[in-house]
């Protein structure tokens, strides 16, 4: 969804583009007519002719820019959607493991944990480097288990 708006932009954003550009010409071609170039009986038509092309752009010009605003507000709207919930505090949990041995050797620590992520449909971009994406869970929603073979060496007090 986020594609095809961002696609939509550009394409309101040329087409409003062209739009001005063809106004401007408009405004070029009758600010370059001389007097001597055109007959008296014609200047009302040539006037009216702009007037009306003139009017006809300036209200493309208007549904452009409205319907540009509309699809830069559902962009925004779109990507605090894809953002996820704010504000939870339950959401942004961290937890600690603190683990103490009296003598040296290997210990297995099973952490089971679940999230609730969905990134947008274009991140991670391909061929990038993201932190995250050796964990699964940041790429899918669920339920996770992960075993951590850690070895101790306890300090020897002096």
């Amino acid at each position: 969804m986020l594609v095809e708006l961002l696609s939509k932009q550009k394409r309101v954003e040329k087409a409003l583009g062209r739009t001005l550009k063809s106004l401007s010409s408009l405004e070029t071609y009758l600010s370059s007519l001389k007097a001597e170039h055109l007959q008296v009986t014609k200047l009302q038509e040539v006037v009216e002719q702009y007037d009306a092309t003139a009017g006809n752009l300036d209200e493309k010009v208007t549904e452009l820019e409205k319907e540009l605003k509309e699809t830069e507000e559902a962009i925004k709207e779109e990507r605090k959607r894809l953002a996820g919930p704010t504000g939870n505090e339950k959401l942004n949990l961290k937890a600690t493991i603190g683990v103490f041995a009296d003598s040296e050797g290997e210990i297995k620590i099973a952490l089971i944990y679940g999230t609730w992520y969905k990134p947008p449909p274009e991140f991670p971009p391909k061929n990038s480097i993201y932190p995250h994406r050796q964990q699964p869970s940041m790429r899918q929603h669920g339920a996770q288990a992960t075993t951590f073979a850690l070895t101790c060496n306890p300090k020897k007090s002096q």
